[in-house]
């Protein structure tokens, strides 16, 4: 649910699985370790396009943040359950993959720029652009807060820079919940019968 931190899992009707198992001539306690081999094989795939994805659709000044964020729980043979979870906890992964109300991090408000004035770079809003560097380079008699807004006197008038909120609409930015839905099936579908080869090659 938004608000809380993101953890991936999926069910598998492993029926089908048992009935390509049969008609490859497998024995049924071959079956486990191929669906685990399988599943987890999937599930770093996943992974991996859930890490990619990141940096083409949010700035960030870490592109390893995710990486190190996202980790893995893999199967066994005797427990076929597998997941991606957040390992730092932090909703705004979540929010930013169902979309939702972002809440700021570390601060007690969202700053948030007037866009027609602000500019971005690789890692968000350029330095001398950001709240704190405006108090620092601003004039008193220029900066203005009134309320939850920074203003600027620029020739003769005041211009609006930021709106300080406790909360802000987020959009929906990531494919999270489908791509990993996407990858681990069709995952599972196409690599089953490689995972299933080896199973039966090692009881050889």
């Amino acid at each position: 649910m938004p608000g809380q931190s993101v953890d991936l899992a999926v069910q598998f009707d492993f029926s089908e699985f048992v009935i390509w198992g049969d008609q490859m001539g497998a024995a049924a306690d071959q079956l486990p370790f191929a669906l685990s081999l399988s599943l987890n094989q999937s599930l770093t795939k996943a992974r991996q396009v859930m890490v990619n994805e990141w940096p083409t659709k949010v700035e960030t000044r870490n592109v390893s943040f995710i990486g190190t964020s996202l980790r893995m729980e893999f199967s066994r043979k005797d427990s076929l359950v597998a997941s991606i979870f957040d390992r730092l906890k932090l909703p705004i992964i979540q929010t930013l993959a169902t979309g939702g109300r972002r809440r700021p991090f570390k601060a007690q408000r969202l700053a948030i720029p007037l866009k027609s004035w602000v500019n971005r770079g690789p890692h968000g809003v350029i330095a001398k652009q950001q709240p704190a560097r405006i108090a620092k380079d601003t004039p008193k008699r220029a900066l203005r807060i009134v309320g939850n807004r920074m203003f600027v006197g620029e020739s003769g008038r005041l211009h609006l820079r930021y709106t300080f909120e406790r909360q802000a609409p987020q959009p929906k930015m990531l494919n999270f919940y489908e791509d990993f839905v996407y990858v681990l099936t069709n995952g599972m579908r196409t690599g089953f019968a490689e995972a299933m080869q080896r199973a039966m090659r090692s009881r050889k």
